[in-house]
């Protein structure tokens, strides 16, 4: 990479680029990581709709018990899980040599601020999501990079969120760019069920294909989503970026 200032749009040309190219190369090695999360959190879902009653004119509550717990586990889920490829993905960065149980370490001890953060970063997303869309995406814009900042930078919790905003604030736009690629490969998987359940046409028979299918779908874009995340994290810090092949 060189570290000439560039036009917003190389920038975001060239974060896809190195993304790709890491995706490919990091893929065996982060694919059952993906994968297991996706698994994991797609049981989760169940468990989670079946804390509610569904009928023709309400939606109750029936475990609210079970409705804290599987938010709690699948968010927990999530962020490990992406801590994980994130990692690996950014040993290869680094041309380095990282085992599965030393990334799994790694995560671990960082893992209290992770969660922390995830917690108060997926709550402000989603009210302000909520929130006519807009606060939701200038949030998750400005804060997009905190968890390879608490990884990679060894950032405390709050720290995090202050150095992602400073990283992003001077290119909030092309930051919005990548976000909503991210929102655009994260946005395949649901979409796809709905396509499925028209297509199966609710047939409890083939409902383990439709699953399995989701699944794989969430692993292959798991690891795009992460790289994609983690290019730009370094793509802002130019000229300290690692040097990183290109397609």
């Amino acid at each position: 990479m060189d570290i000439k200032p560039h036009h917003r749009s190389h920038r975001v040309l060239e974060t896809l680029n190195t993304a790709a190219y890491l995706y490919k190369k990091s893929f065996r090695q982060v694919f059952l990581l993906a994968f297991i999360t996706a698994l994991l959190n797609q049981l989760l879902s169940l468990y989670f709709l079946n804390t509610f009653i569904f009928d023709s004119e309400h939606i109750n509550l029936n475990s609210p018990t079970g409705f804290g717990l599987s938010l709690f586990l699948m968010l927990f889920v999530i962020l490990f899980g992406n801590s994980l490829i994130l990692v690996r993905q950014n040993a290869l960065l680094k041309q380095e040599t990282i085992s599965v149980s030393t990334a799994f370490n790694r995560v671990l001890q960082r893992f209290p601020g992770i969660f922390a953060s995830g917690i108060i970063f997926a709550l402000f997303s989603i009210v302000g999501i909520a929130l006519y869309v807009l606060p939701g995406l200038v949030f998750m814009t400005f804060f997009y990079v905190y968890l390879p900042s608490l990884l990679f930078a060894h950032k405390k919790a709050f720290e995090s969120w202050m150095f992602s905003y400073r990283l992003i604030k001077p290119h909030f736009l092309a930051t919005l760019g990548i976000v909503l690629i991210n929102l655009i490969l994260l946005w395949i998987p649901p979409e796809l069920t709905e396509v499925l359940s028209m297509y199966f046409n609710n047939d409890g028979s083939v409902y383990g294909i439709e699953v399995t299918i989701i699944v794989f779908a969430i692993a292959l874009i798991l690891p795009m989503t992460n790289a994609i995340t983690l290019s730009w994290f370094y793509k802002l810090q130019e000229p300290a970026a690692p040097k990183v092949p290109t397609l």
